[in-house]
C-alpha cells in the first residue's frame, strides 16, 4: 500500500505533467540515424555575397533574396511567408555565384542589373518599372532577374511547407487562444531538418504595431523531440508536424494584452523559416 504523502507526491507530479502538456504539444520527428546525409548546421562565420531586392505589384515591402558563401540562402517577404531560407551545397551555391557574375558583367545597374561593392557583394535593385524596360531594352538584364526569380522559387518550393494556425481556445476555464505551426513536405523525397543546439520552433506575440524593432510581448520555445550526434529530424513525405502551444492573452509579466496581438511562429531549422505574420482581435 503507498503512504499518503507519497501517493499525494505521485499526484503532484502526474497534475504538473499534465499542466505542461496542456500548455504546449509537439509530434514527434523520426530521428535520424549516425550515418545520414544531414547538411550539418554550420556556426562559423559566413559572408554575404548577394542582396538582391525585388519590387512585387502590390507588394507594401520589398522581396529580398540574400545568400551567403557558405551556402546559406534566404528569402524574405514573399507571398505567404515573412522569411523562409535553406543551405545549399557548395557545387550549388558556386554555380549560381558564377552565373550572376556572369550575367552581371553584360548588365546596366540603371536597368535593372547589378553593382559590385568593394566589400565583394552583388547587389541587384530591380523596381516594376525596371522590370518592364529589361523585357523590352536589354537582355542580359532580364536574364539576370529571372535568375533572381527561379533562385526564389527554389528556396520558396523546396518542398517544405509552413502554416501558422491561431484559433481561440478555452483551458480549464482560462480564455486565450492555441498557436499552431505545422510543418508538412510536399517533396518527392524526405527532407532533413537541421536545428541548431537548443533551438526547435518558436511562437512571438507582439502588441498590434509593435513589431518592427521591439521585443516581443509573449516568446514560447518548443524544442524538437530528437536526441542524436546531428541533431537532425526526419521530415516524411505526406506526414505533418505540429508545435502547438496555448497562449493565455497575457505578456511576460502577466498583463493582459489589449485590442489587439501579432503574432509569428518561427520554424529554426535549415531548412526552415516563418509564414507570414497574423494579427488577432483581443476580447476586452
Amino acid at each position: 500500500m503507498v503512504p499518503v504523502k507519497k501517493f499525494a507526491s505521485y499526484l503532484l507530479l502526474f497534475l504538473g505533467l499534465a499542466l505542461l502538456a496542456a500548455c504546449q504539444s509537439v509530434d514527434m520527428l523520426t530521428n535520424v540515424n549516425e550515418g545520414s546525409s544531414a547538411t550539418s548546421f554550420s556556426a562559423t562565420a559566413d559572408s554575404l555575397w548577394l542582396a538582391a531586392h525585388i519590387a512585387r505589384p502590390g507588394a507594401d515591402s520589398l522581396e529580398t533574396l540574400t545568400a551567403f558563401s557558405a551556402g546559406f540562402v534566404k528569402v524574405t517577404n514573399h507571398g505567404a511567408y515573412l522569411e523562409k531560407w535553406t543551405t545549399w551545397t557548395s557545387q550549388r551555391i558556386d554555380a549560381l555565384r558564377e552565373r550572376i557574375a556572369t550575367a552581371a558583367d553584360w548588365t546596366n545597374p540603371a536597368l535593372g542589373g547589378a553593382t559590385l561593392t568593394p566589400q565583394g557583394v552583388y547587389d541587384i535593385h530591380v523596381t516594376e518599372r525596371k522590370r518592364d524596360d529589361v523585357g523590352v531594352y536589354l537582355g542580359p538584364s532580364r536574364h539576370l532577374v529571372n535568375m533572381i526569380d527561379s533562385t526564389i522559387a527554389a528556396v520558396i518550393e523546396d518542398g517544405l511547407v509552413l502554416t501558422l494556425e491561431i484559433v481561440p481556445e478555452t483551458r480549464n476555464a482560462l480564455k486565450g487562444h492555441r498557436i499552431t505551426l505545422i510543418l508538412k513536405n510536399n517533396g518527392a523525397e524526405n527532407l532533413f531538418l537541421q536545428f541548431p543546439p537548443n533551438q526547435g520552433v518558436e511562437f512571438l506575440v507582439y502588441e498590434r504595431g509593435a513589431v518592427s524593432g521591439s521585443a516581443p510581448a509573449r516568446r514560447f520555445l518548443l524544442l524538437p523531440p530528437i536526441a542524436n550526434a546531428l541533431n537532425s529530424g526526419l521530415l516524411r513525405n505526406g506526414q505533418p508536424i505540429s508545435f502547438a502551444v496555448f497562449w493565455d492573452g497575457k505578456n511576460e509579466q502577466g498583463v493582459p494584452l489589449q485590442d489587439a496581438a501579432t503574432i509569428a511562429g518561427r520554424l529554426l531549422s535549415r531548412p526552415g523559416g516563418a509564414p507570414q505574420l497574423q494579427t488577432i482581435l483581443l476580447e476586452k
